[in-house]
């Protein structure tokens, strides 16, 4: 089941889900719409050939953190950045970040793929920003970049989450072959 607004005010307010900051104003009729942080990270591969090879990922990727309040996204380019919200979901929540349908209808997207929070999960939300357009856009600290949806099981997980990614604070290059 989806949560509705009253579901997610009622979730923040027994503790089931954590959004800090939570700010009454982003709750919409059935999300939360969340904000850029000042934290962003280029990925760079810096492989000889140019191919990442996911066997050396550690030593393909450079990730260059940085802290900035506006950011200007090339035409074409992309780049990762911090949700300002922590995020934290009980064993009977689930999550799924989403693309603002504002940002969409000017070709700037979201996290185009790994957009879902297993129960359990608590942290930032780390999110690929994609500009689609032949022109730079601005991105600012503090701008709502998308929204996340909640999803209630109808039974508690088992086993939540306790993956590479928990307690999220900042920028961690894939761990895919950790995972194997």
């Amino acid at each position: 089941m989806i949560l509705s607004d009253s579901d997610i005010r009622a979730s923040v307010a027994t503790g089931q889900l954590v959004i800090n900051p939570f700010r009454d104003e982003q709750v919409q009729p059935a999300s939360y719409d969340f904000r850029l942080s000042n934290f962003f990270c280029i990925v760079t591969c810096v492989a000889s050939d140019g191919i990442l090879r996911f066997k050396d990922v550690e030593d393909t990727l450079v990730a260059q953190p940085f802290i900035a309040e506006r950011y200007v996204l090339p035409a074409g380019d992309r780049i990762l950045a911090l949700t300002e919200e922590f995020f934290g979901f009980d064993n009977r929540l689930a999550g799924q970040a989403r693309s603002k349908s504002t940002l969409a209808r000017v070709f700037i997207t979201i996290t185009s793929d790994a957009c879902y929070f297993d129960p359990g999960f608590h942290g930032h939300a780390v999110i690929e920003i994609v500009n689609h357009n032949p022109f730079a856009v601005e991105l600012l600290a503090g701008q709502r970049i998308g929204q996340m949806i909640f999803t209630r099981l109808e039974h508690p997980a088992v086993v939540p989450y306790e993956g590479h990614y928990e307690q999220q604070m900042d920028f961690v290059i894939s761990r895919w072959m950790a995972a194997l």
